[in-house]
């Protein structure tokens, strides 16, 4: 069997060299597992997205990388002031609008997902300003009024700092960032990720017909997380070539970590 695996890998930076890494090390661990032969090839870039093959046990398996990363990487920030930001974002879209409600009705827990940035920055300011004011209150009776709020505003900004290193390994800042793009994505899809959307699903129709007289060939279009919102876009777009169902068939669909809620609950998202 002949099989192409297209995968949309989700808001992240990181570069499709990333996901073969992970790929090749599980594969590794699940051949050992299953007692299953595989041969994976390298990464190979003579094709409009880079792509490697997998050899196991009559299936032949080319596995696409449909890169979007480097949009992501213009949209993707790390400094303080952003996180505020996305936090701000989080705040006004789904708590002022009362949006939390119906989501907190689909998954409770999914609500407190979302949520943990949001509370993880508000206790961090606050923890930060109890110690400066703390710290200043405590140290004006034993030395110069100036010099007790100089240490008590260092203090204050030193574990502010510290919180915001640890919020950055716990991927609290990367929570919000994802809750922020999702609500505005009727106005982040336009322009470049509006071409790459489009690419995307001209390289699948292509590969559909190409193999349209193959009996035993698929091609599943595998997407996770944020990737899930882009499957959808680029579905809508294969679906309006208005292709034979015969090569429709040939087409699977797998989402893994699906944000999708986190766009068609938006009042702007009728279209999507």
């Amino acid at each position: 069997m002949d099989r192409e695996v297209f995968y949309i890998a989700g808001y992240d930076p990181k570069s499709y060299r990333f996901y073969y890494d992970l790929f090749k090390k599980n594969l590794k661990d699940y051949s050992h597992a299953f007692n299953i032969k595989a041969d994976l090839s390298k990464i190979e870039k003579n094709e409009p997205f880079p792509f490697f093959k997998i050899s196991c046990e009559g299936v032949e398996t080319k596995y696409h990388f449909l890169t979007w990363n480097d949009i992501v990487k213009k949209n993707w920030s790390e400094n303080y002031k952003d996180a505020l930001a996305d936090c701000y974002s989080f705040f006004r879209i789904y708590t002022i609008t009362g949006l939390f409600i119906k989501f907190g009705k689909e998954s409770i827990y999914q609500l407190i997902t979302g949520y943990y940035p949001f509370f993880y920055v508000l206790f961090s300011l606050l923890f930060s300003l109890v110690l400066a004011f703390g710290s200043f209150a405590f140290l004006q009776n034993y030395m110069h009024f100036s010099l007790a709020i100089i240490i008590g505003c260092f203090l204050g900004f030193l574990l502010n700092h510290f919180l915001f290193k640890l919020g950055k390994k716990l991927a609290v800042f990367w929570i919000a960032r994802i809750c922020a793009f999702c609500a505005t994505w009727q106005d982040k899809k336009t322009g470049t990720m509006q071409k790459r959307i489009k690419l995307f699903a001209n390289v699948i129709v292509d590969k559909l017909k190409q193999n349209e007289s193959k009996q035993d060939y698929e091609l599943i279009l595998v997407a996770h997380s944020v990737g899930t919102i882009v499957c959808i876009e680029v579905l809508e777009y294969i679906l309006r070539q208005n292709l034979d169902l015969s090569l429709l068939r040939k087409l699977k669909i797998l989402t893994l970590g699906e944000c999708i809620p986190l766009v068609s609950y938006q009042k702007k998202a009728d279209e999507f």
